[in-house]
């Protein structure tokens, strides 16, 4: 409005549950004329963020009794600045933000077409936005890491084959053949062998396979085939990648004047199918893979060179239309520098970004290669890219963003996942805000085709998350669990936008198993109980187009999790016993009768067990999983319907109460028939003649005393287990399963090992000066280095556990009517801190003074604390609130 950026939405949501945003635009009005400007994105893909259906614009303006309408009298023009049809970031998000500034001027405006009458639209069920909007907050950088020339010689082919092969699909599904193929003519101009890498395609060369992805040429014309390998996956394009873009030359086969390959499209082995039902075992899919590996086999052994490609599969070569060809790549590129020399003496007062304010940063040109600059946020964050710069036209500038440089100076790379954008310059001043939320602690920047100085005069971050206020705080006389309560929380903030997400950088997906462990985290500290019952609500709305609450929400990815369905039935009953709030157990009651229900339509008849042919990950670990019965499903289902029961409790629903709880009696009979006394374990699943597998996890124990499974022929037996496994039982393998193994722990009341697990677990994090906590523990993974994701919300229980056990604060009572006070002084020597609630903040402080503990609190008023001794109290007298206790 006028120049000023207003707000970026709208939020995430079901097509047939849209939410606009109400925006208050009187701070951005003057008297006189106004202008109002829409950046309107529409990408056409499935993401897991948003299910498009029609590009549209929709808004209404009021203002002094008038309403203005989104009608044929405002303009639009094709913004081409913004590159149409990049490569996707990956599955989960949207394309690559690719803008050229030279086109900024390149624009005509025209009256808007009007499409749909507002109640006839493909948008329905409008409503306003239910969670706040996000913040914009400027964000610095902290430190100038290094600069350097790098070089990167390489180009890269990206093949949009699921858009090649179904056009019009937007779905990501997993269980979608894209089997393909690109055929292409090098043209040697004297090599004598090439490299050619790709982890999408399987390649000949004149007939030939490569070692190392070295192939050999001949002089002349060479024919090379690609097959696309990974023909099952929502992977958005395929690549290949030329390390070395001189001697040769490439052309089509079918047309020597077009310089990029022919598709090869088979529409035999083509099929679309839902990923709800997830196991590759499936008769169809073995069936058609079948059939796949067989035509390739064939075809590799008979197209050797341009005559047989034409003859063998000329009626399956397409020219790739123009449109569909992705513009120039840079993210290889990327990744494929090579670090020449220091830029150290080319960069002038390169701390200047560092400052808000009107001096340069100068970057002179090198012959040599392009600079790279670091700089380092000191922290892990979130928001849009904001810059300012003079350049000369045509100065392209590639920004990327790491969580992570390794002690010996090496990025962590975000491998495929593109966490970048690329600017090209026009000539003079360059003012730029992204339009893409980008997360990371590092940002690099690399300036290519420089040949004049170019001056920076700053680069900033305009930080984007729920607006957080730290209503909860935790201190103790430890400062590693101080620092440990800070990064969590940090990391939380991150996590969340319009809803919780998983992570801010690989996904920002609304994962519903994550979202029910980081409301958890956060009512004590943020509170955010809207956010949890928006998540909630979006969840529940799934159930309108698939059988159980579904696993990640609004997404193009139709994927079943058993347990992320179980733990949506559990959250509702946290979010009430949170806020008390009634009403929202009623609206979402329909919700939990139909998800429960087609649960226990899924039981199989002999075992009594859940059979589910689904995604029935719960960790990342090395469990035997891959059955359509998996023990860990049925457990979770017994603690879904013991929160399902007390919901009906409170709603007065006696036949729901009955059932469910005679439905999770029958589970809990079954699960316990499958206990193997000899190894003191469940085994992990069931195959499908319903013999148990060899492998037995830990998890199956915690949660057999998380949701009391175990009978009283065993249960002693498993809690032995418990503290002490055996060495073949599968560990954990996530902070995300942890969290059960901790709210265990908990419920035997020993909190000791839970502050235990905490060092232990998150040492490494800590030394490695993490800023936020990570997805798995350090390592944990094969063949991962440290971490994936650095920065995931589902690994912040130290935010709840913190303040429950050292500062003692659990809630008894629905809606924060009543607490007890039992602080874990063992190993500390002071605490202080609060809980939020929907009440206010409860607060404590103690110390241990000699052989006094002395512990003080405050609350809203209504709230009743009671204070209650354990073991770590024995041989100290109390003091609570100044009276003894």
């Amino acid at each position: 409005v006028n120049g000023r950026w207003v707000n970026d939405g709208p939020s995430r949501g079901y097509p047939e549950h849209y939410n606009y945003d109400l925006l208050d635009l009187s701070a951005y009005l003057h008297c006189g004329e106004n202008e109002i400007k829409v950046v309107a994105r529409y990408f056409g893909c499935g993401t897991f963020h948003q299910i498009c259906r029609q590009a549209g614009f929709l808004a209404q303006l009021e203002l002094d009794g008038r309403i203005i309408f989104s009608d044929s009298s405002w303009e639009v023009a094709e913004a081409k600045q913004w590159r149409q049809n990049t490569q996707r970031i990956f599955c989960q998000m949207e394309a690559v933000e690719f803008y050229d500034a030279s086109l900024e001027d390149d624009m005509f405006f025209e009256p808007a077409i009007e499409l749909f009458a507002t109640d006839n639209a493909p948008w329905q069920g409008l409503m306003a936005r239910d969670c706040p909007l996000l913040t914009q907050k400027v964000f610095l950088f902290k430190k100038f890491h290094s600069a350097d020339i790098v070089k990167s010689n390489g180009f890269e082919l990206a093949i949009p084959s699921r858009r090649l092969c179904y056009p019009g699909l937007i779905d990501s599904n997993n269980n979608t053949s894209t089997a393909s193929g690109i055929a292409l003519v090098i043209e040697n101009m004297g090599l004598g062998e090439l490299e050619i890498r790709s982890s999408d395609y399987e390649i000949t060369v004149n007939g030939l396979n490569a070692d190392n992805n070295i192939f050999r040429l001949k002089k002349g014309s060479n024919f090379m085939l690609a097959l696309n390998r990974s023909m099952f996956s929502n992977s958005p394009e395929q690549i290949i990648f030329f390390p070395d873009k001189n001697g040769y030359t490439i052309h089509n086969p079918l047309d020597e004047s077009i310089a990029y390959p022919c598709f090869l499209h088979f529409p035999e082995l083509l099929a679309v199918d839902s990923d709800v039902v997830n196991l590759r075992d499936e008769p169809k899919l073995l069936a058609l893979q079948d059939m796949i590996n067989d035509f390739y086999e064939k075809t590799f052994s008979s197209v050797k060179s341009e005559a047989t490609f034409k003859d063998k599969l000329g009626d399956y070569a397409i020219i790739i239309p123009p449109e569909c060809v992705l513009p120039v790549d840079f993210h290889e590129n990327y990744l494929d520098r090579k670090t020449v020399a220091s830029a150290g003496h080319l960069v002038d007062a390169p701390e200047k970004l560092i400052f808000d304010d009107f001096e340069y940063t100068v970057i002179s040109p090198s012959n040599d290669g392009d600079i790279q600059l670091i700089y380092d946020f000191g922290m892990q964050n979130i928001g849009y890219y904001d810059f300012d710069l003079d350049a000369e036209a045509g100065l392209v500038m590639d920004i990327f963003e790491i969580e992570f440089i390794f002690g010996d100076g090496r990025p962590q790379e975000t491998g495929e996942y593109q966490n970048g954008m690329r600017y090209i310059c026009k000539e003079g001043r360059n003012r730029f805000t992204s339009l893409k939320r980008r997360s990371g602690r590092y940002v690099i920047i690399i300036l290519r085709n420089q040949k004049s100085h170019v001056k920076i005069r700053n680069f900033r971050l305009i930080e984007s998350t729920y607006p957080v206020e730290y209503l909860g705080s935790f201190r103790c006389s430890d400062d590693f669990m101080n620092r440990l309560w800070d990064i969590s929380a940090h990391t939380l903030k991150l996590c969340m936008e319009d809803s919780f997400t998983d992570c801010p950088l690989y996904e920002q997906t609304l994962w519903v198993g994550d979202a029910r462990n980081e409301a958890l985290f956060a009512y004590p500290v943020f509170g955010a109980w809207d956010l949890s019952k928006r998540c909630i609500r979006i969840a529940a709305e799934s159930l309108e187009t698939l059988p159980l609450v579904g696993s990640q929400v609004p997404s193009c990815w139709d994927t079943l999790i058993p347990i992320w369905s179980f733990l949506w039935q559990i959250s509702i009953w946290d979010y009430y016993f949170e806020t008390g709030d009634k009403d929202f157990l009623r609206l979402m009651r329909h919700a939990m009768v139909a998800n429960l229900a087609e649960a226990e339509h899924r039981i199989d008849k002999t075992t009594g067990l859940i059979s589910s042919p689904t995604w029935n990950l719960f960790d990342w670990s090395g469990s035997d999983i891959n059955h359509k019965i998996v023990i860990h499903n049925s457990m979770f289902f017994v603690g879904a319907l013991q929160a399902a029961v007390k919901c009906a409790e409170v709603l007065e629903e006696n036949g729901l109460i009955q059932h469910w709880t005679e439905l999770e009696e029958r589970l809990r009979n079954s699960i316990n028939k499958y206990w193997d006394g000899e190894k003191r374990a469940w085994p992990d699943s069931l195959n499908d003649d319903g013999t148990p597998v060899d492998s037995q996890s830990i998890h199956n124990i915690f949660l057999s005393i998380l949701y009391d499974v175990a009978d009283e022929n065993n249960r002693d037996e498993v809690k032995k287990v418990l503290m002490a496994p055996p060495d073949s039982m599968v560990e954990v393998g996530s902070p995300f399963a942890m969290q059960y193994l901790y709210e265990a722990l908990d419920k035997l009341d020993l909190p000791e090992q839970i502050i235990n697990k905490f060092y232990s677990s998150y040492k490494v994090m800590l030394e490695k000066d993490a800023t936020t906590v990570w997805e798995v523990f350090a390592d944990s993974l094969p063949g991962m280095e440290l971490t994936r994701s650095h920065c995931h919300g589902w690994s912040s229980s130290p935010n709840y556990f913190l303040n429950r056990i050292v500062l003692g604060i659990k809630m008894v009572e629905v809606g924060a009517r009543a607490f007890t006070i039992s602080p874990n002084v063992n190993g500390f020597d002071w605490a202080q801190g609060s809980c939020a609630t929907v009440r206010g903040e409860v607060k404590v402080s103690w110390e241990k003074v000699g052989d006094t503990l002395k512990v003080s609190t405050s609350s809203p008023k209504g709230t009743i604390l009671k204070f209650e001794r354990n073991q770590t109290h024995k041989n100290l007298k109390v003091l609570f609130n100044a009276e003894s206790s």
